[in-house]
């Protein structure tokens, strides 16, 4: 289980948009079999992650060695002001889109200042949510630094209204 170019392309795009001196505080938001998470580690960076499905959970307890919180996506019990990053890697589009706002609220808050939520989504059709010609979902919350990748692989940075106050 190793990160892909594009993969490591996302997780640079992360690690690019924090402005404080690493190691980072970061945390996988749905973190699957904990790829990312073993990534992050490797790096050097201090990696949580957050998944709703028990077994997933155990795999990357296992392959990563790192805490992973078990929580429901949609019933958040984070800390505030902790994280530097939020990785969210083709996940929140199993957010519904009625209570997609206060998930990205609950994780703006969790993020320290100046932190970054980092957000891809896969191409697809027929998906909820705000969906654009790019397939990539565009949300924003006053004060939030978000990084966005288009599903065409190349990284770009979106600002919205500054960084998390």
């Amino acid at each position: 289980m190793q990160a892909t170019p594009e993969e490591i392309q996302r997780i640079a795009a992360l690690l690019h948009g924090i402005d404080t001196a690493p190691p980072f505080e970061l945390l996988d938001f749905g973190c699957g079999p904990g790829r990312d998470l073993k990534t992050f580690k490797a790096l050097g960076h201090r990696a949580t992650s957050l998944g709703g499905a028990p077994k997933l959970a155990a795999m990357a307890r296992v392959n990563s060695g790192c805490k992973v919180i078990e929580q429901n996506l949609l019933e958040l019990d984070l800390p505030r002001s902790h994280f530097d990053g939020v990785f969210a890697n083709a996940v929140l589009f199993h957010v519904p889109g009625q209570v997609l706002p206060r998930v990205l609220k609950e994780l703006h808050a969790t993020l320290k200042p100046g932190g970054v939520l980092f957000s891809s989504n896969p191409r697809g059709d027929g998906q909820e949510g705000w969906l654009k010609p790019t397939a990539t979902m565009q949300f924003g919350i006053s004060g939030m630094k978000m990084v966005r990748i288009n599903t065409c692989r190349r990284a770009t940075k979106s600002v919205g209204s500054g960084r998390a106050e």
